[in-house]
């Protein structure tokens, strides 16, 4: 487990004792960023725009309930 992994395990652990509802389909790790942009910070990497997408149609969906 990376030191990206441990932040977000950590992460979930806060969110949950806070009474969080946290959707599975709404988590994302996004290993070695730094390669899926370029240089002004956009996302060039076409998996990690796909995986994007469907974090914010869960959001969505989520939310028209």
């Amino acid at each position: 487990m990376g030191g990206g992994d441990k932040a977000h395990a950590s992460l979930l652990l806060t969110l949950t004792a806070l009474g969080t509802h946290i959707l599975e389909e709404g988590k994302i790790i996004i290993p070695m960023i730094n390669k899926k942009l370029d240089a002004e910070g956009n996302i060039v990497d076409s998996t990690l725009i796909g995986n994007f997408k469907a974090l914010f149609n869960a959001f969505q969906r989520s939310i028209s309930l």
